[in-house]
């Protein structure tokens, strides 16, 4: 449990320390029943620290293990709509997301470490919903200032700032903003603090100020380290750049955090800068579609819409019926994409061709 609250803090190496010490006294007692919430703590880190390589193998066992309790299944299944979305899958990620909070919230939802709510407004915003966004985001904001829990706004407040600028009630931002910083003030909490500052700069009015506020949020991020944040707070910074009038500095930035975005396998951000990089007439290259670089052909069309439809779950007799033909007929077109994506397993082969942006157009 301490390894998991430094988590939450954003105390890695704390973390990382208390990981391994419960894992040697485990290995010596022989007491087996909290392995799966020591491999869930060491999941949700791996999130944070941005190793997302495996993660996706790691969570769904733990998302359908029969030992684990129903709150390690949770959490594990909202990190895999936390990188559904990253990837650039949203569909499947507010799927995942919407049947974690339904549960969640037939629990009380008062676990801060099964929060699907961020990422749901996130797409909800991105799809022009900010009206479904507050649904989302204000019940959970209103507890935390009910309780004076301020650590829990640490993930829901800066998405929570960008609902309520969206539906016009920005006059309710700044005081916020204030309260989460008087909330954590003398707090041992990295993580709070960056969220602290990346909230200020939020609320900034003047462009250059804010940018200046969030390239420290970025940094702070990236110290923890939290690079995915880092790299969102860098995007922010790189567009009040923009605002300021500082177009050559705000490019660089935001070409920076671009191609940092896609390294660490975030499509969906990274394809959101890219847009704004070529409104801005900055030629962006445009991402790998086709089979995984190195491994051979390209997936043919048939072979694509056969990983797309065991991305949504459905076993090989369900494709067979589906698409007429004869389960074997299935069974080697798998065992073609795996061979061309250079993975052996049903999991890692949608892991990877999430990765590769082959699961955009996923079928109804």
């Amino acid at each position: 449990m301490a390894g998991q609250f430094c988590t939450l803090w954003g105390r890695h190496d704390d973390a990382r320390a208390y990981l391994d010490s419960s894992a040697a006294l485990v290995e010596r007692a022989g007491y087996r029943r909290i392995e799966d919430v020591l491999r869930l703590a060491r999941a949700h880190l791996a999130w944070h620290d941005g190793h997302w390589d495996g993660l996706d193998d790691v969570a769904a066992e733990l998302a359908g293990s029969e030992t684990a309790d129903e709150a390690t299944r949770l959490e594990a299944r909202m990190i895999l709509g936390c990188l559904d979305l990253a990837r650039g899958v949203p569909q499947r990620a507010e799927q995942r997301l919407r049947e974690v909070l339904a549960a969640s919230l037939e629990r009380g939802h008062a676990d801060p470490f099964i929060f699907p709510d961020v990422a749901l407004a996130r797409i909800l915003l991105a799809r022009g919903e900010p009206e479904a966004a507050v649904e989302i985001t204000e019940p959970m904001l209103e507890m935390i200032v009910r309780k004076d829990v301020w650590l829990w706004a640490t993930e829901l407040l800066p998405v929570h700032l960008d609902v309520l600028a969206a539906v016009g009630r920005t006059e309710e931002r700044a005081g916020l903003a204030a309260a989460f910083a008087a909330g954590m003030a003398g707090r041992d909490a990295p993580a709070a603090a960056a969220a602290v500052v990346t909230c200020q700069a939020m609320v900034a009015a003047d462009p250059e100020a804010a940018a200046g506020l969030f390239g420290r949020a970025a940094a702070m991020w990236a110290a923890l380290p939290r690079p995915y944040d880092g790299l969102l707070a860098a995007e922010r910074q790189g567009r009040r750049l923009l605002d300021a009038g500082e177009r050559e500095r705000g490019l660089a930035v935001l070409e920076e955090s671009q191609r940092e975005l896609a390294a660490l396998g975030a499509r969906w951000d990274a394809d959101r800068v890219a847009h704004l990089l070529r409104e801005q007439g900055v030629e962006v290259a445009r991402p790998w579609r086709g089979g995984r670089r190195g491994y051979g052909d390209r997936l043919s069309p048939r072979e694509l819409e056969i990983v797309r439809l065991v991305a949504l779950g459905w076993t090989n007799k369900r494709i067979a019926e589906s698409l007429t033909l004869s389960p074997r007929t299935v069974e080697r077109h798998l065992s073609a994409s795996m061979r061309k994506l250079s993975v052996t397993t049903r999991t890692a082969l949608v892991t990877t061709a999430a990765a590769d942006g082959l699961l955009d157009e996923t079928p109804t």
